[in-house]
């Protein structure tokens, strides 16, 4: 579940408010800029776990709302968007736990180019642990971080999705 899809009830309302229109246009655009850094710093502390969470596009002079790991994001008409509270209310995020794991070929499938999927399990791992890195032999060698986790819309974990440092391979690990 995604802390800013929009679910049928359960939701809270962020909103910021636009700089005074009567002044300058320099300082105006920069009052924007830091009401949506602000906000961006807030939304992190809450959990989101992605990118830039607000930004301000001073071509539009809009404030807009990342969405998605993906860098999706909607522009805000009215200079809120909803939040799924379901997620920002949910219980703290599972420790993670430092465990001795080397991704190899063997281990995973690839799904697509440069996509690389697992079973949780099949690591070894315990419901609830996602390492920070984990080492691997694939591409450049280099470990893969952590960069975000998928929910489904009932707010289950359906994966965990890890990058490899200074390289194009992306591990999904599946929350069997």
């Amino acid at each position: 579940m995604s802390p800013a899809k929009k679910p049928s009830v359960n939701r809270v309302w962020i909103e910021l408010e636009y700089p005074d229109t009567k002044l300058p246009t320099a300082e105006y655009h920069r009052l924007a800029k830091e009401r949506a850094d602000r906000a961006s710093k807030m939304l992190k502390r809450l959990g989101v776990e992605f990118g830039v969470p607000v930004f301000w596009f001073p071509d539009k002079a809009a404030y807009c709302f990342t969405i998605d790991n993906g860098g999706s994001y909607v522009q805000a008409s009215d200079a809120g968007h909803w939040y799924n509270l379901d997620y920002f209310g949910r219980d703290e995020t599972p420790v993670v736990e430092v465990v001795p794991i080397v991704v190899k070929l063997d281990d995973v499938m690839e799904a697509e180019p440069h996509v690389f999927v697992a079973e949780a399990s099949d690591f070894g791992l315990k419901p609830g642990t996602w390492p920070d890195t984990l080492a691997t032999e694939l591409g450049n060698k280099q470990p893969f971080e952590r960069v975000g986790m998928k929910f489904n819309d009932d707010g289950e974990l359906r994966h965990v999705s890890y990058r490899q440092q200074l390289g194009c391979i992306t591990l999904k690990l599946f929350n069997d």
